[in-house]
């Protein structure tokens, strides 16, 4: 049994409306970013507050000497 995929052939259209078109393109650039974050290793404390748009209470300053992930101390080899 084939797959939804085998339905289509390569230059089928389909309708689409704009809200679903939008939340699919929405979708695939949040993925996009989060990989790219992922790749980059960004913390994930950084990535939640990124998606969330809620900043994460921390017990660390930002710009300490114990907080070189956010400022891109020497412990950050990977340049992205």
């Amino acid at each position: 049994m084939g797959s939804i995929a085998d339905v289509f052939s390569k230059e089928d259209r389909i309708e689409v409306k704009i809200s679903q078109f939008t939340e699919a393109l929405k979708g695939t650039c949040e993925k996009e970013i989060l990989m790219n974050a992922i790749n980059c290793e960004v913390p994930y404390q950084y990535i939640r507050e990124m998606i969330t748009g809620n900043s994460e209470k921390e017990d660390v300053e930002v710009g300490s000497k114990n907080d070189s992930s956010r400022t891109g101390g020497e412990d950050n080899e990977k340049e992205c």
